[in-house]
C-alpha cells in the first residue's frame, strides 16, 4: 500500500552516507565517484572474492586522476579511506542505497525487501536499472515513496549524465534529493518519468535500428557504422 503524506517517513534532505550493492563494473564505478566526492561509501557484494578486486580497480581509477593532475595523491588516499567493503548484507546501512546488481526485477525487489529489514524507513532505495520499471520495483517494499531510479552510464567515473526516474509512488522530495546528489557528484542529472527505456535507451534504440538498416542496405560496412 502506498504511503500517504500523513504516514510517509521524514526523508533525509541530504545524503551523508551511501551504500552500493554490487561490485561489478557499474557498482565499483559509482562507488569511486561517491568516495571521490567526499561521501563515506559501503560497497557490498555477495561474492567476497570480488571485493579486493573492486578496491584495486577504484584505487587504479583514482590513480589515473592523480596522473592527470585532476586530484592529488592525498586526495586519492582520503577517498580510499572513505570506502568500506563488506559481503554481509546486514552491514549495508546508509542514507542512500544504490543497487547495481543483475538486471532482473525479481532479484532487485528481493534485495530491497531484505535491505528494508535492516535499515530505517528514512533510507532511500535507488536502482541503477537502465530500463526496468521503478513503479513495479517499488511494489512490496515498505514506504515505496522512497524508491527511485538513479541511472548512471558506463563508465560511471567519466560519463556525466545521470537519469533520475520517478515511479508512481516516488516522493518529489526523494527525486529532488537525488538530483542534488548527482550535482554534488559532478554529474548532469535529468529527470525522467517511469516509461520504457526512460530517455537515453529509448532514443538509442532508434539509432541501433537505423544502424542495422544501413548495414542491411549496404550503405556502409558494419565497421564504418560502428565508428
Amino acid at each position: 500500500m502506498t504511503a500517504t503524506a500523513a504516514t510517509a517517513p521524514n526523508l533525509p534532505i541530504s545524503i551523508a552516507k551511501v551504500a552500493i550493492v554490487g561490485a561489478g563494473t557499474m557498482g565499483l564505478g559509482i562507488a569511486q565517484v561517491c568516495v571521490q566526492h567526499g561521501l563515506p561509501t559501503i560497497l557490498f557484494d555477495i561474492n567476497a572474492d570480488m571485493l579486493p578486486k573492486a578496491r584495486q580497480a577504484i584505487a587504479d581509477g583514482l590513480g589515473k586522476l592523480v596522473e592527470k593532475q585532476k586530484i592529488t595523491a592525498a586526495d586519492r588516499e582520503d577517498a580510499l579511506a572513505r570506502l568500506t567493503l563488506t559481503d554481509q548484507l546486514d552491514n549495508v546501512q546508509a542514507d542512500l542505497i544504490v543497487e547495481a546488481v543483475v538486471e532482473r526485477l525479481d532479484v532487485k525487489q528481493q534485495l530491497f525487501q531484505n535491505l528494508a529489514k535492516c535499515n530505517p524507513t528514512t533510507t532511500i532505495f535507488a536502482s541503477n536499472t537502465s530500463s526496468l520499471p521503478i513503479t513495479r520495483l517499488a511494489a512490496g517494499i515498505p514506504h515505496p515513496e522512497r524508491v527511485v531510479g538513479l541511472h548512471f552510464f558506463n563508465p560511471a567515473p567519466i560519463m556525466k549524465l545521470v537519469e533520475i526516474i520517478s515511479g508512481v509512488a516516488t516522493s518529489p522530495a526523494v527525486a529532488d534529493a537525488m538530483y542534488a546528489l548527482a550535482e554534488q557528484l559532478g554529474k548532469r542529472p535529468v529527470r525522467a518519468a517511469d516509461a520504457p527505456g526512460f530517455i537515453v535507451n529509448r532514443v538509442a534504440r532508434h539509432y541501433y535500428v537505423e544502424g542495422l538498416k544501413l548495414a542491411e542496405e549496404q550503405v556502409a560496412p558494419l565497421e564504418v557504422i560502428d565508428e
